[in-house]
């Protein structure tokens, strides 16, 4: 596979991270990575903790929720675009994600985008997916330390630190 298109996946992975981290910091339960597949050529994906509602349900918090969680969705298609790749290369591997959206694809989709688009965002993306490249699974703690550490929460020695407690150093 193309380093372009080990960062490119990595980018979209790092984008449902990221919106995850932002929009349900308390999902964030699962794996972040990227794996060759022998079948399928490269995979992405980012395991969070889904919320299960209803399609319609009037309840406003409700529907807050369900298009929040379309938006965190859309991210990696979001994040694609926020980092400057085209749309056509962006729709790329979307498929699922579009689908699974579809209800509200459109309102997500721009929403993702403008999420995606936050100076705070890109290098949260952009670092993760550096990280995602570097180290092909990171689990739910070593993502908020990236993103913590491109918000300035933390140190690039800090950060070292944990890696080596990690037994990644």
């Amino acid at each position: 596979m193309s380093e372009q298109l080990t960062l490119a996946t990595a980018i979209h992975e790092a984008g449902h991270a990221v919106a995850c981290f932002r929009l349900f910091p308390d999902r964030m339960t699962g794996t972040l990575s990227i794996l060759r597949s022998i079948n399928e050529g490269l995979l992405g994906s980012h395991e969070s903790e889904k919320i299960l509602l209803p399609r319609s349900t009037g309840d406003d918090d409700a529907e807050r929720i369900f298009e929040s969680d379309a938006v965190y969705t859309c991210a990696g298609y979001g994040a694609m675009i926020a980092q400057g790749f085209p749309e056509e290369e962006a729709i790329v591997g979307c498929e699922q994600d579009f689908e699974e959206a579809r209800p509200r694809l459109k309102a997500a989709k721009v929403k993702a985008v403008k999420l995606m688009s936050l100076t705070e965002n890109i290098k949260a993306v952009s670092r993760l997916a550096e990280e995602l490249v570097r180290f092909k699974s990171m689990q739910p703690d070593h993502v908020e330390v990236v993103i913590n550490l491109t918000q300035g929460e933390c140190s690039e020695t800090e950060y070292r630190e944990f890696l080596g407690n990690l037994g990644l150093v």
